[in-house]
């Protein structure tokens, strides 16, 4: 689109995962500089014993905490606002003012979380006045767990006012979703309020929507994006799945059908790639499907689209709290440009589901809606048994979710 970009990323970050393959995607022309972070989890790994797990949530999803987890969460909490890379602000801006006066560059953009990187951008755009964009995937402190963080009044009112500042020194607010975009709005002009500041209505029109979007590349495969599916009825999900995202009621429902009709029994087939809670097997088992489980563990991206387009059924369930509503996550625009049938839980009156309706792209039942679940999961299946591969194309409702589409938005926000 005309832009050149620089990319500034730790060298030795903490990482879920690493997928070497995903380096493909970097053109030989970006710039990208690399500076040491020093992150808190190793004290934490070695205050747990944890040393096998290479990967480190302090916010992690299991409810009993001992009291060693409590204190790492209320340490973790209160000194690291907002958030454990906060470290890296300090050393960043003073690397970075060098760079940019020795190589100018146009426009800054933060990307968060970790919403540190927005306190890098603010404050380099304030000193050496160049352009900033505050790029939230995520929101900041009306994000689900920020209600459970063991927060005293003054670590909270230290979020509340950097949160703050970053959306008044901003000259563009990008989010995913136009809920959080509402959210962030309203938090910035009460931030406004509170300061006593006035609001210009080029001010109140720096907030835009760029949703996350699917890579086009990924689906041009020699296989297209109507793969035949699996000669199961393969019910897939894909990336991390989490306790709080653990759809109870679905293995409920396949497990009562299962009991019910032993050819469903046979034809059933559950595969997992990615990260599982030990909770959600348990759940599975409980159901007893723990027999119609394939748990394939880490994939590589690529590894996970070609899943993805075997499948007969792809879930989505998201995490069972209510900021759900406000969310759209990366992982729903591949599944939509995988060409196969979707099955969200979730809030039916959510971001998602108006997405879904738009797109006719699948069906979403609420968390404990058992019979739409059933109802689901049986035209699904007949679909199956006859033969009814429901491809749905890529009609242009899809196509402008493409990251072609978003990065042509971007584009023109830079431009403005």
């Amino acid at each position: 689109m005309g832009w050149q970009c620089v990319i500034y990323t730790p060298s030795n970050p903490e990482a879920l995962a690493s997928d070497s393959s995903l380096e493909q995607d970097i053109p030989s022309d970006a710039e990208v500089i690399k500076r040491p972070i020093l992150e808190p989890y190793e004290l934490y790994r070695k205050l747990m014993k944890k040393s096998s797990d290479k990967s480190v949530n302090l916010i992690n999803d299991s409810s009993k905490k001992g009291f060693k987890e409590k204190l790492t969460l209320w340490i973790r909490a209160n000194f690291f606002v907002p958030d454990p890379r906060v470290s890296w602000v300090g050393p960043s801006v003073r690397y970075l003012k060098k760079y940019l006066v020795k190589h100018p560059v146009d426009v800054i953009v933060s990307s968060g979380p970790p919403h540190s990187m927005h306190l890098i951008g603010s404050c380099l755009s304030r000193e050496l006045n160049i352009r900033h964009i505050a790029d939230f995937r995520d929101p900041w402190t009306t994000i689900f767990y920020f209600k459970h963080l063991p927060l005293r009044p003054a670590a909270r009112a230290k979020h509340r006012r950097l949160e703050g500042e970053v959306l008044f020194n901003a000259d563009a607010v990008v989010t995913v979703t136009r809920r959080i975009s509402q959210e962030l709005k309203g938090l910035f002009l009460d931030y406004c309020r509170r300061g006593g500041f006035l609001v210009g209505d080029a001010q109140k029109k720096k907030f835009h929507v760029v949703c996350n979007g699917y890579d086009e590349d990924d689906f041009a495969s020699a296989e297209g994006s109507a793969m035949v599916p699996e000669r199961s009825f393969c019910i897939t999900h894909t990336g991390l799945l989490s306790a709080d995202g653990n759809p109870v009621t679905l293995w409920k429902v396949l497990g009562k059908m299962c009991r019910e009709n032993r050819q469903f029994q046979n034809h059933l087939v559950i595969k997992l790639a990615g990260k599982v809670d030990a909770g959600v097997l348990e759940s599975i088992y409980e159901n007893g499907i723990g027999g119609n489980v394939v748990n394939l563990g880490y994939l590589s991206h690529s590894e996970s689209i070609f899943l993805q387009k075997k499948a007969v059924l792809l879930i989505l369930p998201l995490r069972n709290e209510p900021e759900a509503a406000g969310i759209l996550t990366g992982k729903f625009f591949e599944y939509m440009a995988s060409g196969r049938p979707i099955f969200a839980i979730g809030p039916v009156d959510g971001e998602l589901a108006e997405i879904m309706a738009e797109t006719a792209t699948g069906d979403i039942a609420g968390w404990d809606d058992t019979e739409l679940t059933k109802t689901i999961i049986e035209k699904r299946y007949d679909n199956f048994i006859n033969g009814n591969w429901n491809f749905h194309s890529f009609k242009e409702e899809i196509e402008k979710y493409s990251r072609r589409k978003e990065a042509e938005e971007m584009a023109a926000l830079f431009e403005k």
